[in-house]
């Protein structure tokens, strides 16, 4: 579903690049270019879509919050996703505790709003630290939504997010919350930023093109 997946098949799996064929996963997108919110002051929404497990990062996620509170003191935190697979929900909620987190984080079980586009529509910024992915829906969706997005370089959003030309891409604590900042405090590169990922979307992962490369690889492998 990504490049990078692509690239451990072949160099540590030992798969031949032969039987390796890339069809990244795609969303419907949607044509709303111009519908671009502006961040208001005093306001800062900042969530993510993701289960409370490792691979989904949320301690540093919190981690996070902690050091934006102290920043920008309006700021709230979300995550959406609770309830499945929660291995790291009392850990979540400890840090939420340590940072004195608990008037400005909310924690979301899956249900909890009609649809993730419901919930994405009340971000100014989607924050996703995860140590790894294939390519996550979640990303797709929120750049679809014209939500400005912070990634880790992990694989599957590194394929996606590139730095300071589609959104924010990061490796340590501080380097989240210099990209917070600059979303927050330049709304020109914040609104650019968005811009270049909606056509990013457009041009590599619409779901019409995802279909037809789906189409022709299984009727190729009929043959």
């Amino acid at each position: 579903c990504s490049k990078s997946v692509s690239i451990r098949c072949l160099y540590e799996v030992g798969i031949s690049d032969t039987k390796i064929k890339v069809i990244p996963n795609a969303v419907k997108v949607k044509d709303n270019l111009e519908n671009y919110k502006v961040i208001a002051e005093g306001k800062l929404h900042i969530g993510v879509i993701a289960r409370l497990t490792y691979q989904k990062n949320p301690l540093l996620f919190v981690e996070i919050a902690n050091k934006i509170k102290q920043i920008f003191p309006f700021a709230e935190f979300s995550i959406l996703g609770a309830g499945l697979h929660d291995h790291l929900k009392q850990e979540v909620l400890e840090y939420i505790d340590k940072y004195n987190l608990k008037k400005q984080f909310r924690i979301f079980e899956w249900g909890s709003f009609t649809s993730t586009e419901e919930y994405l529509k009340t971000l100014d910024i989607f924050l996703m630290p995860s140590v790894f992915e294939g390519l996550p829906f979640s990303l797709l969706e929120a750049m679809n939504e014209n939500v400005l997005c912070i990634t880790s370089k992990c694989d599957g959003c590194c394929d996606v997010i590139n730095n300071n030309e589609n959104g924010f891409s990061c490796m340590e604590l501080e380097n989240y919350v210099e990209a917070v900042k600059k979303a927050v405090n330049f709304k020109e590169l914040n609104q650019s930023l968005r811009v270049q990922a909606k056509k990013d979307l457009l041009d590599k992962y619409n779901l019409d093109y995802f279909i037809n490369q789906l189409e022709i690889y299984y009727l190729s492998a009929k043959k």
